[in-house]
């Protein structure tokens, strides 16, 4: 176990039990950070929230807001559990499967952000030694790596407001998948980002129930 900085915070991470921050990741945190630190939500969730690497950032800078984190694995919410008392925020946390345990408790948010797993089973000859030593159930995210976002695609309208906010981490490629993906009337807004890299990196929207009157 190692303890790191990240955007504000400090994290306690075990490779084993959970993913290592990277810097794509940081980067999306401070875009959300400024994009929303004169309107904070009032309620915003990590979803597959791993060890809090974006919520308890996040929850730093919206003192005020609202926060929930779920991951599936009870290994990640053990670490998760360290980093919120090490950084003296106050959240909600559920160990569930993606959006169900917003859905069963009928908690809707106004900002979401998820980095689910997203490595397609035939890039694992692309990871590195270290990602490898990492839990495989944060990585992967089935045949092409989309598994999940095809998932929240489905879901999300159960778990937000109207005009809510949805940022997504996504693989360096995924980039005109997850557009198609997330094609219904009710998302728009929709972008696609890259990180330093020039890779496919981050995707956002906003999610309208009925769709936007063209002016």
């Amino acid at each position: 176990m190692k303890e790191i900085d990240f955007y504000h915070s400090r994290l306690l991470v075990d490779p084993k039990k959970c993913l290592e921050p990277r810097q794509e990741t940081e980067i999306l945190v401070e875009k959300i950070a400024l994009l929303h630190k004169n309107t904070p939500p009032k309620k915003f969730a990590d979803i597959c929230c791993g060890c809090g690497t974006i919520g308890i950032p996040l929850k730093m800078v919206f003192k005020q807001s609202e926060a929930f984190f779920v991951d599936i694995s009870s290994d990640a919410l053990e670490m998760l559990k360290k980093n919120i008392r090490l950084n003296h925020v106050d959240a909600t946390f559920f160990q569930g499967d993606l959006l169900e345990p917003l859905i069963e408790n009928n908690i809707l948010v106004d900002l979401l952000v998820s980095n689910p797993p997203y490595v397609a089973l035939n890039e694992i000859d692309l990871l590195d030694l270290s990602a490898l030593k990492e839990p495989p159930i944060a990585l992967f995210g089935g045949k092409d790596g989309l598994d999940f976002y095809r998932r929240l695609a489905e879901d999300l309208p159960k778990v937000l407001t109207p005009r809510a906010n949805v940022y997504f981490e996504i693989g360096f490629s995924q980039g005109d998948a997850i557009l198609k993906i997330f094609d219904r009337p009710y998302y728009v807004l929709k972008k696609v980002e890259n990180d330093y890299s020039g890779h496919n990196r981050f995707f956002s929207l906003v999610f309208h129930p009925q769709p936007l009157l063209e002016s």
